[in-house]
């Protein structure tokens, strides 16, 4: 299990706005169901502007990444809103992948075999093959006489950040101390 904390600039913010309030717990459970669906909208974006960068068919990463975003939950002193999906550290925050149940990361290289785990590979004759030259190695096959690379294995991959993971945090935060100066002022009347 990956757990990412976030600081949110906009408790000070929010604190002051909801100080006196004698149970806030309705009005952060109305903040927190406001930042998963921003959330949520914000993955719906990604999945429709973020193409495969090979150009191959799409694995519909961010629709997936959506549909485990949802509020946890809320009490008297925040909200919890979810993104059950470990590879979102990854998109936020960079990391290494390590091989776990294997020697090597199999990466596709090749179209066929995109999203398709090379265990579960129904290629006749896949062998593997280093590269003289690099010394890459790869899970390829003959095919009349022409070497086809399917897989290159590695050892562990590092992925950067990227930067548009998630919503820009400074304008959603503005929207929720807005709403949370309205719901405020509701309660108050």
């Amino acid at each position: 299990m990956i757990n990412l904390w976030f600081y949110d600039e906009a408790t000070p913010s929010l604190e002051r706005i909801l100080q006196g309030v004698t149970h806030p717990r309705p009005i952060l459970f109305r903040l927190g169901k406001m930042v998963e669906v921003a959330l949520r909208a914000h993955f719906a974006t990604r999945e429709q502007d973020s193409p495969n960068k090979q150009g191959w068919p799409r694995q519909h990463f961010w629709a997936g990444i959506r549909r485990v975003t949802a509020l946890a939950g809320a009490t008297d002193e925040g909200a919890t809103v979810t993104i059950a999906h470990p590879a979102i550290a990854l998109k936020v925050k960079s990391g290494t992948v390590k091989a776990q149940e294997a020697d090597n990361l199999a990466i596709p290289v090749h179209e066929s075999v995109y999203g398709i785990r090379a265990r579960e590979c129904q290629i006749p004759g896949l062998f593997k093959w280093t590269n003289p030259k690099t010394e890459k190695e790869f899970l390829a096959s003959s095919v009349s006489g022409h070497l086809i690379l399917y897989y290159h294995l590695r050892e562990f991959t590092i992925h950067d950040p990227d930067p548009r993971a998630l919503p820009d945090m400074n304008e959603l935060e503005r929207r929720l101390c807005d709403r949370a100066a309205e719901l405020v002022a509701e309660q108050k009347n």
